[in-house]
């Protein structure tokens, strides 16, 4: 008889202990599922934090994008011209490129065929895009011809603008009077910045 109630005893302790076990098992479990919530929630927070900047911003943005990236830079510019993409602008874009960045360029709208002089900034875009082309020629630089009025620059994973200001035919020159106003938005939403590579700039 107490032989069985030694064997009854043990098995009661092991039974708790197992329980304990389990138990521990299940908290370490809800512990680490609230420390993955919780990341999630500031990593979602942090995605959709966006903030609006206007005039200057907008260039001083897409210089740190062109001289701070490391994997990917995509433009979105309806116009190019020499002023704005100059010899400074191009010595940024061999940088990049020389570190392995990857250049992508959305640009173009109007017809460059026509004789209609509302089309010349067409025509002088088309002629930029030509000699940047090959000065680039050999790297991992690509440039597509659109007929779109968007303007859009990403930076890597880290961050894109949606602007309506125009990221290569502006200078962002605010010192003189009566020039124009423009906006954009920084976003550091990484699933926005994949679905606007993916869709506009994989060529």
């Amino acid at each position: 008889m107490k032989k069985q109630e030694e064997i009854a005893k043990k098995q009661a302790r092991d039974l708790i202990q197992k329980y304990k076990a389990e138990v521990e098992q299940q908290n370490r479990e809800i512990t680490e599922l609230r420390a993955t919530q919780d990341m999630l929630i500031r990593k979602n927070e942090i995605d959709n934090k966006n903030k609006i900047i206007r005039n200057e911003q907008i260039r001083k943005k897409l210089i740190e994008a062109i001289t701070t990236a490391k994997k990917e830079i995509d433009i979105w510019s309806p116009w190019i011209n020499y002023h704005v993409v100059n010899r400074d602008l191009q010595k940024d874009f061999m940088n990049a490129l020389n570190r392995g960045v990857a250049i992508r360029i959305r640009y173009g709208i109007g017809n460059v065929n026509s004789q209609d002089e509302s089309d010349s900034r067409s025509k002088n875009t088309e002629k930029v895009a030509i000699y940047l082309r090959e000065k680039f020629k050999g790297k991992d630089f690509k440039m597509r011809r659109v007929n779109d009025h968007s303007k859009l620059f990403i930076c890597d994973d880290t961050f894109y603008v949606l602007t309506s200001y125009n990221p290569l035919s502006f200078d962002g020159d605010y010192t003189e009077k009566g020039i124009r106003g423009e906006i954009g938005e920084v976003s550091k939403n990484v699933n926005n910045i994949h679905a606007y590579r993916e869709r506009f700039f994989s060529f």
